[in-house]
């Protein structure tokens, strides 16, 4: 809540009540990123984009930290300005700052957002993370993660129909396969059917 206040207050033309309180709670939460994030946005200064940037230092959990306090606070606009600004090359800010997009100007973020998965393997895990790959519908891999996700939800229904639909779109990845005979294998106990999707 503290970083929604100072948030208002730049928001709200009190600059220099924001950069007082900001500078107190950067003294106390010096790794907080939203707070680094703050700082860059208020004056959009070079040098506070390199120390938000040299704090975070390329790791999605600060990306979507912060963006998805943006997103919770009804400020879409302003979390993709900040994946934007921030440009975390990794899978799920990624296709969180391609959510935020038209589904006409977001595939290139998505190409992107598959190209660099296997270089830091990551899967969802927040309800912000989830909402961003369930509005991609026209992404296979994107169907993918969130199987992934549900399945260790023990939603398994979910999961297969997801996985089936990933298989639809893109019949030569082999993770979905992959999950589909899992699934027959340890849920069904079909050996067969295991075999034979995988």
């Amino acid at each position: 809540m503290l970083c929604l206040h100072n948030l208002l207050l730049v928001l709200s033309g009190r600059q220099d009540n924001a950069r007082v309180q900001r500078e107190k709670l950067l003294r106390d939460y010096p790794l907080n990123a939203t707070l680094w994030w703050l700082n860059w946005f208020d004056g959009r200064s070079e040098s506070a984009l390199a120390q938000w940037r040299g704090l975070c230092q390329g790791r999605d959990v600060n990306a979507l930290m912060t963006a998805g306090q943006l997103i919770n606070w009804g400020m879409p606009t302003l979390a993709a300005e900040m994946l934007n600004a921030l440009d975390c090359q990794r899978t799920l800010p990624l296709y969180l700052q391609a959510s935020l997009l038209p589904k006409a100007e977001r595939g290139e973020l998505v190409a992107k957002a598959i190209d660099v998965f296997p270089q830091f393997v990551r899967f969802p895990n927040t309800l912000e993370e989830v909402a961003a790959l369930e509005s991609i519908e026209e992404c296979w891999f994107a169907r993918h993660l969130l199987a992934c996700f549900y399945y260790n939800k023990r939603s398994y229904n979910k999961a297969i129909t997801l996985w089936q639909r990933c298989v639809e779109m893109s019949p030569e990845f082999a993770d979905g396969w992959r999950g589909l005979a899992i699934h027959a294998w340890n849920k069904q106990h079909d050996y067969e059917l295991a075999a034979a999707l995988s």
